[in-house]
């Protein structure tokens, strides 16, 4: 669609140099000369919306970073998950998700639904405890089950990424504050 634009860009500034070149009276050979220049100085990646706009394109929008499936990169944010003794997280549809969870009052086992994800989508898990250690166990669907203890007035992370094979998180680090 891109290659679409850019022809059809191409060709607009091409009759506007000509119509430019025919209304000031200039020979079409120096017209035609003048559009061999336009073409090598901006070579084949000439871009016709940078051109016109003398803007450059922004970051997230004609160049959206993808992963290795075509997907756009995206993250979100699910903040203050409220506390309870068993949490299952809903991932979005996002590369990478930061979840929050509320101040950790007891202990917590956490799930995650793995049904809408993709290879490698990756969750960092924040938790803070209250003035009482806690401890957090890893659900059934983080292939490195187990748990961790985080001490009083503490906050701990996790970060992993999904493996499609074995359908689970792996967990790569964790992480306590001192």
């Amino acid at each position: 669609m891109k290659h679409i634009f850019n022809l059809l860009g191409a060709l607009a500034i091409v009759a506007c140099v000509l119509f430019i070149g025919s209304v000031a009276g200039i020979d079409p050979i120096y017209t035609a000369m003048g559009l061999a220049v336009i073409v090598l100085v901006f070579g084949k990646n000439f871009d016709i919306q940078s051109a016109l706009l003398a803007t450059p394109i922004p970051r997230g929008w004609a160049n959206k970073p993808e992963d290795n499936t075509g997907r756009t990169l995206t993250r979100a944010f699910q903040d203050a998950v409220a506390y309870a003794a068993t949490v299952t997280i809903t991932p979005s549809l996002v590369s990478r998700e930061y979840i929050k969870l509320a101040q950790l009052t007891g202990g917590l086992t956490l799930n995650v639904t793995t049904t809408s994800l993709a290879d490698f989508d990756e969750f960092i898990f924040y938790f803070e405890t209250d003035g009482t250690q806690r401890i957090v166990t890893l659900g059934t669907m983080f292939l490195a089950s187990g748990t961790i203890t985080i001490p009083a007035n503490k906050t701990a992370s996790v970060f992993c990424s999904y493996d499609k094979t074995l359908d689970k998180l792996r967990v790569h680090s964790r992480e306590i504050t001192a």
